[in-house]
């Protein structure tokens, strides 16, 4: 391997970037064949994309017209794909049932973020305070759940002693 030249730069650079990836896999808790594996696959498509290249490289000039057809098939496959999903995205929107239902995933997408900003507005002190409020909101809402449990209980208890009279008499 290269120890000087511009070349070096990208080894290093792929080598540093490989082993941060096999990092973050590890730290995913993937197994180490499963991390082997993937790397294999990386190297087995890179390959190919190679060899694709190569080959297009050996194509002479007057077969290449060919390959511009193709690229431009292509092209035309991705703008129809997109202009698709773009009019069902629009067709939901106008449907009565979707865009309630299109506007509910969205929200329910952003609050995380919303939420998020507006904690991040807050003072220390205020989300302590808020904090103390919703602590003592769940022990009110356990104390009532305590006691309408026990309630239930004894509404079932004179159930079942009434069952008992009906059954005996």
């Amino acid at each position: 391997m290269n120890q000087v030249g511009p070349i070096t730069e990208h080894v290093f650079e792929a080598q540093r970037l490989m082993s941060n990836l096999t990092d973050y896999l590890k730290n995913e808790h993937f197994t180490d064949e499963q991390i082997i594996y993937i790397k294999n696959n990386l190297v087995e498509h890179n390959k190919h994309i190679m060899m694709k290249a190569v080959l297009r490289f050996k194509i002479k000039k007057e077969d290449k017209c060919v390959i511009k057809c193709m690229e431009h098939w292509k092209m035309w496959i991705k703008i129809k794909k997109l202009f698709k999903y773009h009019l069902e995205k629009a067709n939901n929107q106008v449907d009565f049932g979707k865009c309630d239902m299109s506007w509910a995933f969205k929200k329910w997408r952003r609050s995380e973020f919303e939420t998020k900003n507006v904690l991040d507005r807050m003072t220390w002190k205020k989300l302590c305070t808020l904090n103390i409020k919703q602590s003592y909101i769940l022990e009110s809402c356990a104390r009532s759940e305590a006691i309408n449990n026990t309630a239930i209980t004894h509404l079932q208890l004179q159930r079942d002693e009434l069952v008992e009279h009906k059954v005996r008499s």
